[in-house]
């Protein structure tokens, strides 16, 4: 019977020690790895997600669903505003709306179905860059040209960047201020890559990040204007629907590698995005894939039934 009892005690505390070692291994008691094997051809290739952060397992209440409304830009308007913009030189415009040129066309980002084109514009532009006011999507779209080498051969190469986020967040909004655009915005995420600043003004639709029409300020390393994506889209709340919990949407993550890959999760955040003509929720995941490339991936939030 003493035998029996000590073998019983063995055992739990043995349990006990594996239990104990496995969640020391995760941050917060949050799940292990994830891992899916995937056939792709002759091969089976295995994607690896991990976690750095915790779980939510509690459905997130509910969200508003919303449809954008845009503003018609006449000619007129259209020239009024061009005509502030280049108020310290000349420009040129084009007389009416321009069909969407291949090489720079503005674009809505569907997650259900890709980029959608934004339709007509009218031109104008000087030897500083090109504006375009575009006239169905309440979408004003800025590009400054190609900044040249001092010895004119090629393209300018700037500094190594010394702007920190706040000074790069402060230029760009001075940037879009100077240019008659009000400006109004919740947070400001700065990302620097390939030699310049991304600047985006997220504003929030109730307690959610609104991540479908923010405004987009691309600075040189320097802190010089090269672009901007401005939208004065205005929302109509016309229904609502519940919102998954955090782990049920990570458990729909994507396995459609064609390569073995490890992804190394280290946010989760609920967002509103473009889907199927309208705003809805959606978690956005993030973090860093092999070799330290960045990885993000929408996933739907909403619940229908």
């Amino acid at each position: 019977m003493i035998k029996k009892h000590i073998i019983f005690v063995t055992i739990t505390l043995v349990y006990a020690a594996l239990l104990g070692l496995l969640l020391w291994h995760r941050p917060n008691g949050a799940p292990g790895p994830r891992y899916a094997a995937v056939e792709s051809g002759n091969e089976a290739v295995k994607r690896v997600y991990r976690l750095n952060f915790q779980l939510s397992r509690a459905p997130a209440g509910t969200a508003g669903l919303f449809l954008p409304r845009y503003i018609d830009i006449s000619a007129e308007t259209a020239a009024n505003y061009a005509g502030g913009f280049y108020r310290r030189g000349r420009w040129q415009s084009s007389r009416k709306p321009t069909g969407v040129l291949p090489s720079a066309p503005a674009k809505i980002q569907d997650i259900s179905g890709g980029p959608i084109d934004a339709g007509e514009y009218y031109l104008y532009g000087d030897e500083q860059g090109t504006l375009r006011v575009y006239k169905y999507l309440s979408l004003i779209q800025y590009a400054a040209s190609p900044r040249p080498a001092p010895d004119g051969r090629g393209a300018f190469l700037p500094e190594d960047p010394a702007l920190t986020d706040k000074e790069a967040i402060k230029l760009a909004s001075e940037h879009i201020e100077n240019k008659f655009l009000l400006l109004n915005y919740s947070e400001a995420v700065v990302d620097f890559e390939s030699e310049e600043y991304k600047i985006t003004f997220i504003h929030r639709l109730g307690n959610i990040r609104d991540y479908a029409f923010p405004v987009v300020v691309t600075l040189d390393a320097d802190g010089g204007l090269k672009a901007f994506d401005y939208y004065y889209v205005t929302y109509q709340r016309f229904d609502e629907c519940r919102i998954k919990s955090m782990e049920q949407a990570f458990n729909e993550l994507p396995v459609d590698f064609a390569s073995d890959t490890e992804i190394n999760l280290t946010k989760c955040n609920l967002v509103y995005v473009f889907k199927d003509s309208f705003l809805q929720p959606a978690y956005l995941f993030e973090g860093e894939l092999d070799g330290g490339r960045f990885y993000k991936c929408f996933v739907d939030a909403a619940v229908y039934n």
